[in-house]
């Protein structure tokens, strides 16, 4: 700020400090004293007063995904003259964050110390905070990085041996042999044992008919299925009677009323042709079958025509009729034939 009695180059800015709360705005009955050489000289001038201020943004996210960090955020000046905000504090871009704990990296345990029934030893992992600072993680949740064990050893199981209970006799047992690997007494865990015996029951096997045919209609097939016990709860889960199959061999089946088109069944590629695809194409061979048959005959009846006529410039031959004579050129003419008379005497019958 230009302060009394201090020179001011031609063309600076001038600033001036007013009370805070003045009301913003243009002024001029503001008069500015310049000195020259002349004397003293009064210039009235405009002068408008405007709230200095620092512009700020929102903190940005904290830069650590865990534990401590640091937020930024951009300050400008609310003037766009340069320095008009410089007797102003300024404000802060930088701070520091926290974003929560950071957690514990623990890893597989290892091996125990003590081989199979050998008694009890220890496991050991190493435990790491997931930051390099490891204040950043919370100590009283630090896992543990060594525990007893117990390396028991594994058992045996055998097979499990016939049902005690025949087809459809009801619910019996089944037996198998169950060892520890070990002959050291509990060197297997006793809480981990297999059983030994267990409930059965011996079902009766189901009678399974061949399959039938696809239905073009249902798109399925079907077979029966009977249990060899005289009750099916006796058999238990009853096998699958029905199943989907494919109707490409169908030929047209929208309805599964036209299996008598199966000729027509195929187009030619992945799926069947409709119906009406078919309808048509039948009906179009027929048109055609009879618009060569139609050609056909139009063709032998202009092949026979085309015999009967003579060519064009020969002579047509004349036949001639059974009343007419025939005279060759340079041929004895023929006289007529005169009709025969024949007379007979006349007998006279008197009465």
């Amino acid at each position: 700020m230009v302060q009394l009695g201090s020179e001011v180059p031609v063309g600076a800015p001038l600033q001036v400090s007013v009370p805070a709360g003045t009301a913003q705005g243009s002024y001029t009955a503001f008069v500015v004293y310049a000195l020259s050489s002349l004397g003293e000289q009064s210039t009235p001038a405009s002068l408008s007063i405007v709230d200095l201020s620092w512009t700020l943004s929102f903190w940005s996210s904290c830069s650590a995904a865990c534990g401590n960090g640091t937020q930024t955020r951009s300050v400008a000046c609310s003037s766009t003259v340069a320095g008009a905000c410089g007797n102003l504090q300024q404000a802060d871009t930088v701070r520091s964050c926290t974003n929560g704990f950071c957690s514990w990296n623990t890893p597989a345990w290892g091996a125990c110390s003590k081989g199979c029934g050998e008694g009890y030893g220890t496991q050991t992992r190493t435990v790491a905070c997931s930051s390099a600072d490891e204040d950043e993680c919370d100590m009283s949740t630090q896992p543990d990085a060594t525990r007893s064990c117990s390396s028991y050893c594994s058992w045996t199981s055998g097979v499990w041996g016939a049902c005690s209970k025949a087809c459809g006799q009801g619910i019996g047992t089944e037996t198998r042999n169950v060892s520890c690997s070990s002959a050291i007494d509990d060197a297997c865990n006793n809480a981990t044992e297999p059983d030994e015996t267990r409930q059965c029951s011996s079902y009766c096997p189901w009678n399974n008919m061949p399959w039938s045919g696809c239905d073009c209609r249902t798109g399925t097939k079907s077979r029966k299925v009977i249990c060899s016990a005289s009750t099916e709860a006796e058999c238990g889960s009853k096998p699958a009677w029905e199943e989907y199959c494919s109707t490409s061999d169908c030929g047209c089946h929208d309805n599964g009323d036209h299996d008598a088109m199966r000729p027509w069944g195929r187009d030619g590629g992945e799926h069947d042709m409709s119906c009406d695809t078919q309808w048509w194409l039948i009906f179009l061979i027929i048109v055609v079958s009879i618009l060569l048959f139609c050609g056909c005959i139009a063709l032998l009846v202009k092949l026979s025509t085309k015999k009967a006529v003579p060519p064009q410039g020969e002579a047509t031959p004349v036949v001639p009729s059974q009343n007419e004579t025939t005279v060759e050129k340079d041929a004895t003419p023929v006289p007529a034939k005169q009709p025969i008379v024949i007379e007979q005497p006349i007998e006279r019958v008197e009465i």
